[in-house]
């Protein structure tokens, strides 16, 4: 892997090349050496903090310890990490494993896992100090993320530090948060104000929105929305949003498959719940595709009637002829697409239906429905 690398910064040294990046291995760990240097980077740690108990670690510090036992690692070919090479040496190097390996984070109170999708982590970053403050970071980054790529591995996590000022370099191992986020990394959880863990995807995301069929109504199946927004996130879902108390939630997953989606988040809501909900999955372009060609069109100011879009469990298991109304003809089916169905609700004595009942019982599927200008609020998020 290589990345184009040729800043030019007052008081630093000019440098050019091609970067590359090498997994630790015995063909490079000179290389490795040369970097760390005497002190093994800092404190005769040879990155052997996040991997230890406090008391081996400390002991480790001594008589070249922890430098031993980072060998022995490598020479048994264990993942330890990434060295970024220039000109033909190490320049970089970003501990890259997967999170389990490190102690430290296991048993952290603020980094808490998230969720049990398999996970590497970046505990930590060192650059060679004549290359510093030059952006060479965010370059590692993307390098790690390109080889992650690679070699199929789906999550990346780490755990910068969010800092208004500067701080000496011994403090910031973890990286900087502006620095993550620049490659790309997003927030999955801030237990941690300043050390927030955040997280990169190497397969590409979909914006989902959920729909969940009959929560808060008629105070059954209670659900806060806050409660909700932090179920999707314990679950690995990133820029979770909810709209409304009906239950929306709009989230990024890393899948494709609908069907198997649908069945996870019903799994979650009744493990966490204790109680079935029902739960509705498409993506935000496809509700996005289904406002534009909508059929209704409200008059402003003197509309008297309410629109409503409901989203069918499967195609309609019965066939009705359109328009079809109601039996006192306060709802009226007036399209059906596949899985959906659009219903105009009319006034009558001074009430509106609502449809999802009655869309149930016509088309003998199970559906969830909401008002068409709750869908048209969901697709401008």
């Amino acid at each position: 892997m290589e990345s184009g690398f040729n800043p030019v910064k007052p008081g630093k040294p000019e440098i050019s090349g091609r970067l590359t990046f090498e997994a630790l291995s015995r063909e490079n760990w000179d290389k490795f050496v040369a970097l760390f240097g005497e002190k093994g980077a800092c404190g005769n740690c040879w990155c052997m903090a996040y991997r230890l108990k406090k008391p081996e670690f400390e002991a480790g510090k001594c008589n070249d310890g922890n430098k031993h036992l980072m060998k022995q690692l490598v020479w048994k070919n264990q993942p330890t990490g990434i060295l970024g090479i220039l000109n033909g040496r190490a320049v970089s190097w970003c501990a890259f494993a997967p999170r389990e390996v490190f102690l430290r984070l296991e048993n952290s109170r603020i980094h808490k896992r998230i969720d049990n999708k398999a996970v590497w982590s970046i505990p930590c970053l060192f650059i060679d100090k004549r290359f510093r403050r030059q952006g060479l970071s965010v370059l590692v980054l993307k390098g790690i993320t390109d080889y992650a790529r690679k070699n199929n591995i789906e999550i990346i996590e780490a755990y910068p530090v969010i800092t208004a000022k500067d701080l000496p370099d011994p403090f910031v191992w973890s990286g900087l948060f502006k620095t993550f986020e620049q490659a790309g990394f997003l927030i999955a959880d801030r237990t941690s104000g300043n050390r927030p863990l955040v997280r990169y995807y190497t397969k590409v995301s979909t914006r989902y929105v959920a729909f969940l069929r009959g929560i808060n109504v008629g105070g059954r199946k209670v659900i806060r929305m806050e409660e909700l927004n932090q179920m999707f996130k314990s679950a690995g879902f990133l820029n979770v949003r909810t709209l409304i108390q009906s239950g929306n939630v709009i989230f990024d997953a890393m899948t494709d498959q609908i069907a198997e989606l649908t069945k996870e988040l019903e799994n979650l809501i009744r493990n966490i719940l204790g109680y079935e909900v029902r739960v509705f999955v498409r993506s935000l372009e496809e509700m996005r595709a289904i406002v534009q060609s909508g059929p209704f069109v409200e008059k402003e100011g003197t509309d008297r009637r309410k629109y409503y879009l409901s989203l069918l469990a499967s195609p309609a298991a019965k066939k009705s002829r359109l328009p079809f109304y109601s039996a006192n003809k306060d709802l009226e089916v007036i399209r059906l697409d596949n899985d959906l169905a659009y219903i105009v609700s009319h006034e009558v004595n001074g009430k509106y239906g609502f449809p999802n009942n009655f869309i149930e019982e016509l088309l003998g599927v199970d559906a969830t429905t909401r008002n068409w200008n709750t869908i048209k609020k969901l697709v401008k998020e």
